[in-house]
């Protein structure tokens, strides 16, 4: 019933884009909702939905607000939380940035999980968000094909620019600079500044759905629909060709680099987790897990990830480990994106909920399987995601593309 229902609200949604992509041609404007007055110059501003918390736990210590689930009100006019398909937080660990298919973008203070914000502008699902390093801009993209740049501070969008495709993927390479990949084999580049945005070099992939810099600067990796992980040489204004390595049988959903910039781990639609090494470029790790198709990608530590996907389940893993370390049960929907915000890791779906969990506190009180039961009633678990030894190992040819 709940995936009827789903299906249902989805369709609905998908007729209200419709209607709103229509008006939307005549007139592209942003909004801005604020929590507390601002100025908002020309913009309408419009008294804010808001952020419901449901915590099982003591407030008053800040640690323990780690345990909540946080569902978002839904916007005025509409009666359906929205699906969450894209979030990031800030590098200081104060603000989680969340949107998906009610178009709207949601500022959250994780310290007392209060809206700051609510941006509106794009007119279609969105699907990636991402911090500039300093904090102070967020970027949009979305199935409408813009990129959107929003300021922090003044609670103004900035910046936007509009290419005649959906947009999957956004990452910053600087305060000024976005580029961005979605259902085309460009790879954009937005300079903020000008507003100006331009085809900076394109692959043989027409369906990209991530790309990320690396924490050191020095390369950019994408992917997608062909499994093939492409990495460039990046130095501001340059880019060369450095590796090309099919690394999944199916459509890549999440990349990431480790801290020291190493290693590239990917998860993709195959249900693999692969592990690419950037001085030897190679696959150096690879292991497949019996569940869903994996989504959501985040390292935890230099060898250790949460990965999750389409059955529900968050799973802590190792290198290589033959079996996750600790499965994180709670949403009743795919789990589209993770984040992580020191101790805590931040996730969200289809569930419309995102659900903050304690790390420290799930390794100690997991059972003997391994599971451990959000405090927050977990709905659903993929049957799957009950079997003990949930991963198999299957090989695949690393040998780099000529």
């Amino acid at each position: 019933m709940r995936r009827l229902r789903l299906d249902l609200g989805l369709a609905r949604r998908g007729l209200m884009s419709a209607t709103a992509i229509a008006i939307w041609m005549s007139s592209a404007s942003c909004h801005v909702f604020a929590q507390t007055p601002r100025d908002t110059g020309s913009l309408s501003s419009i008294p804010p939905t808001g952020v419901r918390s449901t915590n099982n736990l003591s407030t008053t210590a800040p640690q323990n607000r780690g345990m909540d689930v946080i569902h978002f009100d839904p916007l005025p006019g509409s009666t359906e939380r929205p699906v969450i398909t894209a979030m990031t937080v800030s590098k200081d660990g104060r603000f989680i940035a969340a949107a998906g298919d009610d178009h709207a973008i949601r500022l959250v203070s994780l310290q007392d999980r209060r809206v700051i914000s609510i941006w509106t502008g794009h007119v279609d699902w969105v699907r990636s968000l991402a911090f500039s390093e300093d904090g102070q801009r967020i970027a949009s993209c979305a199935n409408d094909g813009w990129i959107r740049i929003w300021n922090t501070e003044t609670m103004k969008p900035v910046s936007d620019a509009r290419v005649p495709h959906a947009l999957y993927a956004l990452t910053f390479v600087d305060a000024n600079t976005v580029y961005s990949v979605g259902f085309s084999n460009n790879v954009y580049r937005l300079d903020v500044s000008t507003n100006q945005i331009s085809t900076d070099h394109t692959c043989d992939c027409n369906d990209l759905r991530a790309i990320v810099l690396s924490p050191n600067r020095k390369h950019l990796a994408y992917a997608g629909r062909d499994g093939v992980l492409r990495v460039q040489q990046f130095d501001g204004s340059a880019k060369n060709a450095w590796a090309t390595s099919p690394v999944h049988f199916n459509r890549v959903r999440s990349i990431q680099f480790s801290d020291d910039s190493s290693t590239i781990t990917t998860v993709g639609e195959d249900r693999r987790i692969v592990h690419f090494d950037v001085e030897t470029k190679k696959v150096v790790g690879q292991t497949e897990v019996k569940g869903g198709k994996l989504m959501g990608l985040i390292p935890l530590s230099p060898d250790q990830f949460a990965v999750a996907g389409a059955d529900n389940t968050i799973r802590i893993v190792g290198w290589n480990d033959s079996i996750p370390q600790t499965k994180l049960v709670g949403h009743d929907g795919s789990v589209c994106v993770l984040q992580r915000s020191n101790q805590f890791l931040i996730s969200a779906g289809f569930d419309t909920t995102i659900r903050i969990w304690d790390l420290e506190r799930a390794k100690t009180e997991r059972d003997r399987d391994g599971r451990y039961l959000h405090p927050v009633a977990a709905q659903f678990e993929d049957s799957a995601a009950s079997t003990p030894s949930s991963f198999i190992s299957t090989p695949i040819n690393s040998t780099p593309i000529k």
